[in-house]
């Protein structure tokens, strides 16, 4: 007898995908109700990275108890991400992605 694994069910987006003019594409999964990022605003985070052409994961941090923290707009991370975030309220979470040149 094999057992099967539940599917897991695909985020939902409540945002329709948008494309910045740097080539950076945004879907907002969930609209956050706090302050929007800004610059010198420190951040912290949970991220998945994967390749786009095969969804291969090349780095992640779901640890709860030490997120990614960093100053937006300081060069801490990749400008993609950095500038993906802009505007982003504090609590949302958002699918962010990031050309290989801003990476």
């Amino acid at each position: 007898n094999a057992k099967s694994k539940p599917l897991q069910a695909k985020p939902t987006s409540l945002t329709s995908q948008r494309r910045l003019p740097n080539g950076i594409l945004l879907r907002d999964i969930l609209i956050g109700t706090g302050a929007p990022i800004a610059p010198g605003r420190r951040v912290s985070l949970h991220y998945t990275g994967s390749l786009l052409s095969s969804g291969k994961v090349f780095d992640k941090n779901h640890s709860k108890t030490h997120p990614l923290v960093f100053r937006q707009g300081t060069g801490e991370v990749i400008r993609g991400l950095e500038r993906g975030l802009e505007g982003m309220k504090v609590g949302g979470e958002r699918v962010i992605t990031v050309p290989s040149r801003l990476g």
